[in-house]
């Protein structure tokens, strides 16, 4: 049986310790809306973060998890980015620059009438910043 979706979006969680640099990259560089946030009975927290009509979850587990390195963003299986639509792809990629972060792939085209740019989140989570259409860069 099919799932009967009752919304139309998706909610994406991240697990890190590093939460004010997180905020402060999705929040602070990306311009995305904090939406509130909960504390678990164990201790847990989640900060929740407006992606349109998604939701990105931030977990901070109540014991701190050390993460293990990998060579590649693709080497390992599972959720390894995540992709959000944007209007002004030129302008966020170059405030993410000028902020430090992490440009994982400068703007390209992988298709026409699509650009496309991978930036690395501060626990190296990576975001696909995509523009449709206008593929130009946009007017400074």
């Amino acid at each position: 049986m099919a799932a009967l979706l009752a919304g139309d979006s998706i909610d994406v969680g991240i697990v890190t310790t590093n939460e004010e640099a997180m905020i402060g990259f999705y929040n602070g560089v990306l311009g995305l809306p904090l939406a509130g946030g909960t504390t678990l009975p164990d201790g847990a927290r989640i900060r929740r973060i407006s992606c349109g009509r998604s939701v990105l979850r931030l977990y901070i587990p109540p014991i701190p998890v050390q993460p293990k390195p990998h060579e590649h963003w693709s080497a390992v299986a599972g959720l390894r980015y995540w992709a959000i639509r944007i209007d002004n792809l030129y302008a966020v990629v170059d405030d993410c620059r000028r902020e430090g972060a992490t440009i994982v792939q400068d703007v390209v085209e992988p298709r026409p009438g699509v650009s496309a740019a991978l930036i690395a989140d501060p626990d190296g989570n990576v975001i696909e910043l995509m523009q449709i259409g206008n593929g130009k860069r946009e007017a400074e």
